[in-house]
């Protein structure tokens, strides 16, 4: 009895040189047990717990030396997962329960360590954070990768996009924001090759079925006018490329705009890939436009945001749109 309380004083007190000794026995005594203890899928969650519990107390001692063990522990997780938890061995396209249900507890718990391991604002403190939010986002992704279909996999990347961009603008944590143009990347690819072999007819989805995309600007505006102001450019660009007529029928100027503006090459690319016609070095140009008109409108968006607009200039530009 006299020990347990000598060993759980120097965990919150003491001298420190003895304090981390014991900390340090203590994990590692908890990290053996909880590799005997539990077997297979189970011993990442296990030392996942450890790894969250170990945050929370050094986020409250405010402990370097916690840190560099429940780091170790996030390394051990990851490996685990990646060994055991994905079941590299089962057939493709078939669901495993066990990573359904362990890779999104995985994820959280990564997140959570996360968002304790910020004991500091300095440099090398952001890169441990961004290692157990990127071991979050890497499972989540593998998620949808091995248990999602292969048709839905685009979409399913795009809604973890989406989730990812609100969380990290909720959070302001910078870091997610790469994390979703990564995804974002993900979704792009899966997107062109997905059915490789024409086994299914997903090109015969209606077009006004893609209409579903405006939801995100109408949710992400904080009012009607600013949902409105986000179709403009949407509604303008198509009309100006190849969408209707070949550019090559246009005049001068008009065809030189076409040529170089994102909506042509995405709709050169997405006809190509309906017709199964080689799609060539279009995509790498429609895919550039789409990261780059992303960064491009977070960045609008942030400056919206942040600045206020005179009431007497919003009446008026409401005043021009009516008319």
């Amino acid at each position: 009895m006299k020990s347990r309380c000598v060993r759980t004083a120097a965990w919150t007190a003491g001298d420190p040189p003895t304090a981390t000794v014991i900390r340090s026995a203590t994990s590692r005594s908890a990290a053996r047990r909880a590799w005997a203890f539990f077997t297979d899928d189970w011993t990442a969650l296990a030392f996942a717990v450890l790894m969250l519990i170990l945050a929370s107390i050094g986020k409250s001692l405010q402990s370097v030396h916690l840190q560099v063990q429940y780091a170790f522990l996030g390394v051990l997780t990851a490996y685990r997962t990646f060994a055991v938890n994905l079941h590299f061995e089962a057939s493709e396209g078939l669901h495993v329960k066990m990573r359904l249900l362990t890779l999104p507890l995985l994820a959280t718990a990564f997140y959570g360590t996360a968002k304790l391991a910020l004991l500091r604002e300095t440099a090398e403190q952001q890169i441990v954070r961004g290692c157990f939010a990127a071991a979050g986002s890497s499972a989540l992704a593998l998620l949808i990768w091995f248990e999602t279909p292969e048709l839905w996999r685009p979409v399913a990347f795009i809604v973890f996009a989406i989730a990812l961009a609100e969380a990290g603008r909720a959070l302001r944590y910078r870091g997610l924001a790469w994390h979703t143009h990564l995804v974002c990347v993900l979704a792009a690819v899966t997107t062109v090759t997905a059915d490789a072999n024409s086994l299914h007819r997903w090109h015969t989805v209606p077009v006004h079925a893609f209409s579903g995309i405006a939801v995100i600007a109408g949710l992400s505006a904080k009012s009607t006018d600013g949902a409105v102001a986000f179709s403009y450019p949407i509604l303008f660009l198509p009309f100006v490329s190849s969408a209707f007529v070949p550019t090559a029928s246009m005049p001068g100027p008009v065809r030189a705009f076409a040529e170089n503006q994102p909506v042509t090459s995405i709709v050169n690319t997405i006809r190509a890939l309906f017709e199964q016609q080689p799609v060539g070095g279009e995509i790498w140009i429609a895919l550039a436009w789409g990261v780059g008109s992303t960064e491009y409108a977070d960045l609008i968006y942030q400056g919206f945001t942040q600045v206020e607009v005179p009431e007497s200039i919003l009446r008026r530009v409401k005043a021009f749109v009516r008319s």
